[in-house]
């Protein structure tokens, strides 16, 4: 995908912190002035950190190093993987390995949002598995979005309005709730086009319950 030469820069520290990491924003420079030509320099990779921390693509794993100096020690959150994965082709194609390497740190496999998402037992008696869904569901996002991107100029005003709806039901939900009832109790028609996409999404449920 398009990315900026800021989030291309972005995306090397964040490379280079799940490659080597976890790692100190001053272990980050270090290893990023021993392996590439480009000359970086200190207060950057700091900026850098710093804002994907607030992104919440990485977060403090430890207020020491190995050696037992004060220092925060960085790693990964499982969106940060998956948000860089999905914008850059060649971390997608590293991001199961990557993946697998990151779950054999208590830090990031007991997160909740990992336990929660894959289950303590498959992280814990399967993480094989967990390392293979993981990286086919980056693989399947990154296809979505080509699909849109490729669909989107061929929108209908229909198509607007839908993804319309989805955009005010996150934003509002209760205004967005009131409106919905008033159009279902009011007009036969879009309530029979409401039990028709309730249908669809019921038959979708049975089998995937299957």
């Amino acid at each position: 995908m398009d990315m900026s030469t800021g989030d291309r820069t972005k995306l090397k520290i964040f490379k280079k912190l799940v490659t080597t990491g976890p790692n100190t924003s001053y272990g980050l420079f270090t290893a990023l002035e021993n392996d590439t030509e480009m000359r970086w320099r200190q207060s950057t990779v700091h900026r850098i950190i710093k804002f994907l921390e607030k992104q919440q693509s990485i977060v403090i794993y430890s207020e020491k190093t190995d050696t037992g100096r004060a220092g925060k020690v960085y790693g990964p959150t499982l969106l940060g993987l998956y948000f860089w994965a999905v914008k850059d082709k060649p971390l997608l194609n590293e991001i199961g390995d990557i993946f697998g390497k990151w779950l054999k740190y208590p830090k990031f496999s007991k997160r909740k949002e990992i336990v929660d998402y894959f289950g303590k037992e498959m992280l814990e008696n399967d993480p094989a598995k967990a390392k293979m869904l993981f990286k086919t569901m980056c693989a399947y996002s990154v296809k979505m979005i080509k699909l849109w991107r490729d669909y989107k100029s061929q929108m209908t005003l229909f198509d607007e309005v839908v993804v319309g709806e989805q955009v005010a039901a996150g934003g509002d939900p209760d205004a967005y709730m009131k409106f919905q009832k008033t159009l279902y109790n009011e007009l036969p028609g879009y309530r029979k086009l409401y039990e028709s996409r309730n249908q669809q999404n019921i038959q979708v449920q049975d089998y995937l319950t299957k």
